[in-house]
């Protein structure tokens, strides 16, 4: 039996597999740097929704509230980009708008409003805080307040095209605030898993909405520097044939992780990530086979990380922060390396890196090599088939063809019989 984090036993036998997988759906986010001494992780992707893109029959007030709400934070996100202060000023006054505009949602009653123009109205409130914040905590309690926004509203509110795509964009986020915190999410109830994808015309649903926003927003506001790509669960299920036995998904923590919403600790988390997937390859390649479309999208979605780069990323907050984290030994910074180093090896210039800073690091001095098979013991994924498991998986799976076949080929009916002629001899 393979335990998940949450002591939810798969069971692994010659009848069937349970794989725990998150991977689904898939959008992307971003996690720039704001400046060389700064590494908060900033999700700019709360600001690329564009409301009127899913929005049509409002009236010119609500139509105009929108526009600004967007406006806000895409003149101060090129303000601080290009260092504009005309445009500083007016993504300022902009936001004081939002913030009397929600005002006036509390006074009036949220039961008398539109749920999801409230909801873009305070999500767009919260980005342009976090863009103009100087504390790297700040979107992370907003995250928090927005998550608990969300869950007030209830699941119902979200089978608005605009609700959906705003739900599309913060899940993410606030998955993995609560793998942060070690707490599950309300968005892993049926409810909410439930809600159906948004669909738009020409057949775009809403990952190629934001995929096209993605364009337009990096042609009109430059290019954001750093982009990764993490799952969603918009798909709640990639169901397997019924009796194989559903694939659910998997919910990481770890217990060596800070508090701390760096990049550093963003890309640990995608080297988690990517190695707990790893792990069910075998699985994938010997129950569904190997050119099978699960297990195909399975490596495509490991393979969509970009693990070098996100190494690198590490390698640099490493350098960055090697005096307030290394310096009194923390744990999850060393987690990180030696989790980055796992993959890298060590033959490359990377990799010596990697090495020196885990020699180096007071916590190996403390305790020597033990403490890294110590810290990984948290990083779940189920042990390569064995032997016997391989030989068992693949009779059944020739049992189950085989039956398929009979039933496939049912014996003919023999045709009824002329009852004159049957009883020919009986009749007087």
């Amino acid at each position: 039996m393979q335990n998940t984090p949450f002591n939810i036993s798969i069971p692994i036998n010659k009848s069937e597999v349970y794989v725990n997988v998150y991977v689904q759906d898939f959008i992307h986010v971003s996690a720039p740097y704001r400046s060389v001494f700064k590494t908060a992780m900033v999700p700019y992707r709360f600001g690329h929704i564009y409301a009127t893109h899913f929005r049509n029959g409002d009236s010119p007030e609500t139509r105009k509230e929108l526009e600004d709400a967007y406006a806000s934070c895409a003149t101060t996100y090129f303000a601080l980009k290009e260092r504009d202060v005309n445009s500083k000023i007016q993504g300022h006054i902009l936001y004081l708008k939002l913030l009397r505009q929600l005002k006036n949602y509390v006074k009036n009653g949220l039961a008398n409003s539109d749920p999801a123009v409230f909801l873009y109205t305070c999500m767009m409130a919260a980005h342009y805080e976090v863009l103009t914040s100087s504390s790297a905590l700040t979107w992370l309690y907003h995250l928090a307040a927005l998550g608990r926004l969300i869950l007030s509203l209830g699941p119902y509110a979200f089978h608005d095209p605009l609700a959906g795509a705003i739900l599309e964009v913060v899940r993410p986020y606030i998955l993995m605030n609560g793998m942060l915190e070690k707490k599950r999410s309300f968005l892993e109830h049926e409810d909410w898993i439930s809600i159906p994808a948004q669909y738009y015309p020409g057949g775009k649903n809403v990952a190629h909405k934001l995929l096209a926003w993605r364009r337009e927003w990096n042609e009109t506001y430059g290019q954001e520097p750093y982009t990764y790509t993490i799952p969603s669960t918009s798909i709640p299920y990639l169901s397997a044939i019924d009796e194989q036995g559903p694939l659910f998904e998997t919910i990481l923590f770890f217990e060596n992780v800070s508090i701390s919403t760096t990049v550093y600790q963003y890309n640990v988390y995608i080297l988690v990530l990517i190695s707990h997937l790893s792990k069910f390859i075998p699985w994938f390649e010997l129950y569904f086979g190997k050119y099978d479309p699960l297990t195909e999208k399975l490596k495509q979605a490991i393979g969509s990380f970009e693990v070098e780069l996100v190494c690198r990323e590490i390698a640099r907050s490493v350098d960055y922060q090697r005096a307030p984290e290394f310096k009194f030994g923390s744990t999850g910074m060393y987690f990180g390396v030696k989790v980055a180093y796992d993959f890298i090896g060590p033959n490359s210039r990377l990799g010596r890196f990697f090495e020196k800073a885990v020699i180096d690091s007071p916590l190996m001095r403390r305790t020597g090599g033990i403490a890294a098979d110590d810290l990984l013991k948290p990083w779940y994924g189920p042990d390569p088939p064995t032997e016997e498991q391989i030989f068992m998986i693949q009779e059944e799976r020739l049992r189950r063809a085989t039956l398929v076949t009979e039933v496939e080929e049912q014996p003919q009916q023999q045709p009824m019989m002329d009852l004159g002629y049957v009883l020919g001899d009986f009749v007087v």
